[in-house]
């Protein structure tokens, strides 16, 4: 016989919130803290909390966002542990037992508990955006011996992040390693948060830290890849900013993520140093529109320190977890099945509608030989959430559920359960929604929640477009996607291709957009990423006290230490490269806002087919964004736009050279009106020249024999010369 619960009442301390003040994917955990009262149940429910489970009842941390004009008063007045965060915005350090009169005081909008299940999301590339040409005024970078003996050697004062911090929230770092060393052998990390909350400042703390996690080196990599810079006897590798600060903090819950943001920010005004912020991580769950109370606040804290915040879009695109449909009649339906097993019991979404009518859910027991429903378990009537709680011949577990408003007045709805079981083999757990005619629909499921697509009928309406993380969504922080900027990589343990891991027709090969690169069409008209920077098997360092490691692709000897290096991929690896780029211009104009520099990445990116009809997902949405980061573009673009303004750059940082193709090479200069190109033998003889307009010239090589030869670039108040040898 059925065993059958469900539950429309809310919990008390739910059912006190004035106007549902708690989010609902925090209420759903507190749902889940509250309802199962075995020890087992509390623990696995305080770790999706990020609270010990020692202190179930207890202590926990809330983002609360302010009513306008609102301040800490109300709050301490009735003895809450409160503390400002942001504009709007306060930590307040309480226990669950205090929520419900937490949520009744009137200066409190909204209340966020629940730690976000953050996911992080796992040369060539410096030469395919032009870094390398900023680094040396020329392509230095990963070039072999014989190579950069064909190139200019440049005496000018180049860019490499002087003045800038770049902050890493991840997991696994090594600051010791030494592709952090300035040249003096200390770490150029300046701050560390360590797991446990510590602060490291002095140079002595810093050297004595080994690593946050011995099973992980993507923060390492990570941070490699902004701004790392090794310089060895047998092997060299940068990063993008190699002159820029760092500083490291954990992946932590949302409390701390936003209290460590605010710190470094308060530390650069100090400093007087722009503040570019990493974070290769995030979740697919939520409602995709920037109103959720950890968002918002987040947004808040980049506009108050004007920090550049560069974010992963996300691996999910090719994942099948978002699905979307309108519905074309009153009885037409969106339907699904999620792949749970006896190891992945697992449901974590989160539902949207595009109208204020009121939706139906029923969660469903399905025979996959037949497609025959067996059981059904209402779960959303008529727009309102409840909980089911079941064990029957078909389905065991808790599955949680709650509604919040989101914008323009329309209903959001969090699902979760962490032991939904199908009790009969060939028996899978499923939903279909109901609606009105014109009603459209999106679910947002985890990566560690993805569907069954193997039964016809239940398989239909998935979508690349919507995968974009839920953090991405806010309006201050700048979105990256990947691109193949090599397609293949040689690590210790074999050979490893893009293609063998996706199969598809693009996003697998030389510059083609990532097939898993995360794209999204914001509810507002916004297509996200807003740029894509180079994503696949960009090999940087590696922890050095990881305890395994399959992306290993060297190890080099430097006196007797041993230094590894790995190859990873993915909107993990593109962010930090935009992290670095964003670095290298702030260095060329520090006044630049962090809305500017998301500008001039989109308006001077690239644009070519990869990011339009050789495109994998061109008839869903726009995986590319504005394009393919330019850092050369975006720089010539700020030095010239420094001559129009109060921003003067200096002479010797103002003029910039490169090869564009064999033989013919590319002056520019900011703010020059007219430009002349000479090339000298060294006997003084003139072998090619040009004139030209503008603040850029070309001059071909191509008829010079092999030798040493001195170009000569003239703007008429400037004059410029480098040697250059042709091979």
């Amino acid at each position: 016989m059925k065993n059958l619960i469900m539950t429309c009442l809310a919990l008390a301390v739910c059912a006190n919130m004035s106007g549902q003040k708690l989010d609902a994917m925090s209420r759903v955990a507190l749902q889940q803290m509250k309802e199962e009262t075995s020890a087992s149940a509390n623990a696995s429910c305080a770790k999706s909390l990020g609270i010990s489970a020692a202190n179930t009842t207890n202590n926990i941390n809330a983002v609360v966002k302010l009513q306008e004009g609102a301040d800490l008063s109300e709050l301490t007045a009735h003895g809450f542990d409160a503390s400002d965060l942001c504009s709007g915005f306060a930590i307040v350090h309480t226990t669950m037992d205090d929520l419900a009169a937490l949520a009744e005081l009137e200066s409190v909008e909204r209340i966020s508990i629940a730690q976000r299940k953050m996911e992080l999301m796992l040369n060539q590339a410096n030469a395919m955006t032009g870094v390398d040409r900023i680094h040396e005024g020329f392509g230095f970078f990963g070039a072999a011996p014989d190579d950069r003996a064909n190139n200019i050697t440049s005496n000018n004062k180049t860019y490499t992040g002087k003045g800038v911090m770049i902050g890493v929230l991840d997991s696994g770092f090594d600051p010791n390693h030494p592709m952090f060393l300035d040249a003096e052998g200390k770490s150029r990390f300046k701050i560390i948060k360590t797991t446990n909350g510590k602060l490291l400042t002095t140079p002595e703390e810093i050297a004595n830290f080994t690593t946050d996690n011995q099973y992980n080196s993507h923060a390492t990599h990570v941070a490699g890849i902004a701004a790392g810079n090794y310089m060895g006897s047998n092997f060299q590798l940068q990063g993008v900013a190699t002159g820029a600060d760092l500083a490291m903090g954990p992946v932590s819950m949302e409390v701390s993520n936003l209290e460590y943001l605010k710190y470094l920010g308060e530390y650069c005004k100090k400093n007087n140093e722009r503040l570019v912020i990493n974070m290769s991580f995030g979740q697919n769950v939520g409602p995709h529109d920037g109103t959720d109370v950890y968002t918002q606040a987040l947004n808040e804290i980049i506009k108050q320190y004007d920090i550049v915040a560069c974010m992963s879009a996300g691996n999910q695109a090719n994942l099948q977890i978002i699905q979307k449909k309108t519905l074309e009649s009153d009885e037409d339906e969106m339907k699904a099945i999620y792949n749970t097993t006896a190891s992945i019991n697992t449901i974590d979404q989160y539902i949207t509608t595009s109208n204020p009518s009121p939706i139906n859910m029923d969660l469903v027991i399905i025979r996959l030989k037949t497609k025959q429903v067996y059981a059904t378990y209402p779960i959303i009537i008529n727009g309102t959430a409840q909980n089911v709680i079941v064990s029957d011949d078909y389905l065991s577990g808790h599955i949680y559920a709650a509604e919040e408003t989101i914008h323009d007045g329309l209903k959001g709805y969090s699902i979760k359960s962490d032991d939904a079981t199908n009790v009969k083999s060939g028996y899978l757990i499923g939903y279909v929604i109901k609606g009105e005619a014109g009603q459209e629909l999106a679910t947002y499921s985890g990566a560690s929640c993805p569907y069954y697509t193997k039964t016809a009928g239940w398989n239909e309406n998935f979508t690349g477009n919507g995968s974009i993380l839920n953090e991405a969504c806010g309006e201050e922080t700048i979105i990256v996607g990947a691109y193949v900027s090599k397609e293949s990589a040689t690590f210790k343990s074999g050979t490893r291709t893009i293609y063998g891991n996706y199969k598809t027709a693009y996003g697998c090969t030389t510059n083609d957009i990532l097939s898993s690169s995360s794209f999204g069409t914001t509810y507002t008209g916004e297509d996200l990423p807003h740029i894509c920077a180079p994503g696949a098997y960009i090999e940087s360092a590696a922890n050095r006290y990881e305890t395994v490691n399959t992306s290993l692709t060297r190890t080099v000897t430097d006196g007797t230490a041993s230094v590894p290096f790995c190859s990873k991929m993915g909107t993990s690896m593109s962010s930090p490269y935009m992290a670095g780029v964003a670095a290298l211009w702030l260095e060329a104009n520090p006044l630049l806002t962090h809305q500017e520099i998301k500008e001039i990445a989109m308006k001077t990116a690239i644009n070519d087919k990869a990011c339009n009809e050789d495109n994998h997902f061109i008839d869903e949405g726009r995986q590319a964004g504005a394009g393919k980061i330019d850092a050369y573009a975006g720089l010539m673009y700020i030095l010239n736009e420094n001559e129009t303004t109060l921003i003067k750059t200096p002479e010797e940082k103002s003029f910039l050279i490169r090869q564009i193709a064999n033989g013919t090479y590319e002056a520019y200069q900011a703010g020059a009106t007219t430009m002349s190109a000479t090339l000298y033998n060294m006997d003084g003889k003139v072998i090619a020249s040009n004139n030209s307009n503008g603040n850029t010239i070309s001059i071909n090589t191509g008829n010079a024999n092999k030798g040493i030869y001195l170009l000569k670039v003239s703007t008429g108040k400037f004059s410029h010369t480098q040697k250059i040898v042709i091979r």
